[in-house]
C-alpha cells in the first residue's frame, strides 16, 4: 500500500502533467482519503476540478468539467460512472436553508458568545435580571448581524477574500458600538458604569475565540 506522502507526490506530478496541455493552469489543493469528507478549510476555491487517483492501476481520472461553488454551505458528493465523474451537489436553496437553520457551526457561535459575554460581564456589572436578559438578547441580534455579513460574503460577493477583512473588521466595529449604545441605555449606570468598554473587551476576546478556532480547526 502506498504512502499517503508517495500519493500526494503523485497528484503533484500528475498536475504537472496535464498542466502542459492547458491555457487554465491546475492548482493542487489537497487530498481526500478514502470516504472522510474533505472540507476546503477557510479560503475554498470559487471553481474547481476533481482529480481522481486509482492505485490498484496507477492511473488519473480527471473531471470533465469544472465546479463552481455558488452557496455559503455546499456539500458536494462524487461517483465514477461509465470512466466519468459525475458531481451531485445540494440545490443552493436548500445550501442557504441549511447555514440558517440548522447548521451546528452558527449555533455554536451563538452559545459561545453569549457564555463568553456574560462571563466576562461579571467583572463589570452586577447582574440583574433585566441586565443578564439585555446582554442575551444584543449578543442574539448582533450574532445574526453578524452571519447576515458572512453570507453577504461568500453568497453575494463570492468569497471574495479582498472583502473578508474589511467587511468582517467593519462588522465588528459595528457590533461593537451597537452593544456599547444599547448597554449605555437599557442598563443602570450603576449596574454597569462602562458599557463602551465592556462592550469592547467582550467583543475583542469573542473574537480572538474565533481566530483560535479557526487555526485550530484548519
Amino acid at each position: 500500500m502506498q504512502s499517503l506522502v508517495v500519493i500526494h507526490q503523485k497528484f503533484i506530478d500528475e498536475t504537472a502533467r496535464l498542466n502542459q496541455d492547458r491555457t487554465e493552469q491546475l492548482y493542487f489543493w489537497g487530498v481526500l482519503e478514502e470516504k472522510s469528507p474533505y472540507v476546503f478549510g477557510y479560503y475554498p476555491p470559487e471553481t474547481f476540478y476533481v482529480l481522481v487517483y486509482f492505485p490498484e492501476t496507477d492511473s488519473f481520472l480527471l473531471s470533465e468539467e469544472s465546479y463552481t461553488r455558488t452557496v455559503f454551505h455546499t456539500e458536494l458528493s462524487i461517483t465514477v460512472e461509465n470512466g466519468k465523474l459525475l458531481f451531485n451537489a445540494r440545490q443552493p436553496l436548500y445550501g442557504i436553508m441549511k447555514t440558517w437553520t440548522d447548521n451546528d457551526a452558527v449555533v455554536l457561535r451563538l452559545l459561545v458568545t453569549i457564555i463568553t459575554e456574560v462571563v466576562l460581564g461579571m467583572f463589570f456589572m452586577k447582574y440583574t435580571s433585566r441586565s443578564l436578559l439585555t446582554v442575551i438578547g444584543v449578543n442574539v441580534v448582533t450574532q445574526i448581524l453578524l452571519n447576515i455579513v458572512i453570507w453577504l460574503r461568500y453568497y453575494v460577493l463570492r468569497n471574495s477574500v479582498s472583502t473578508y477583512f474589511p467587511l468582517l473588521a467593519g462588522a465588528e466595529i459595528l457590533i461593537f458600538l451597537i452593544e456599547g449604545f444599547v448597554y449605555s441605555k437599557l442598563i443602570k449606570r450603576e449596574e454597569l458604569s462602562r458599557p463602551y468598554l465592556y462592550a469592547l473587551i467582550a467583543n475583542v476576546f469573542t473574537f480572538w475565540l474565533g481566530l483560535t478556532a479557526v487555526v485550530l480547526g484548519r
